[in-house]
């Protein structure tokens, strides 16, 4: 009888040091736990942060583009401008030439 109490209280204690040991392993998970959320919800708003400046971005990408054909448009119209400015002055070149000659 005594060597059964002595078997028992044995596994008591055998029990008693695992059950603190699990405790203190689940304490340590719950720990882990906490700390891989916090990062995560770190992560998640630096990627809301990324996607909405990704967004700004391709808004101003889109504006200077628009802003790049309207002045590629203005240049074309100002090469035409010119064109047709160089040529009335060829032709008042050759007007003032053929006056000249007459006189």
């Amino acid at each position: 009888l005594t060597k059964e109490k002595q078997n028992l209280e044995e596994q008591l204690r055998d029990s008693s040091r695992s059950t603190k040991e699990l405790r203190h392993r689940t304490l340590a998970a719950d720990n882990r736990h906490k700390e891989l959320k916090l990062q995560l919800d770190k992560l998640n708003q630096e990627l809301e942060q990324a996607l909405s400046d990704k967004g700004e971005l391709a808004g101003e990408v889109a504006q200077m583009q628009s802003e790049r054909i309207d002045l590629e448009t203005e240049v074309a119209n100002l090469k035409a401008e010119l064109a047709d400015i160089t040529q009335e002055r060829g032709q008042g070149h050759s007007e003032v030439q053929h006056l000249r000659q007459k006189l």
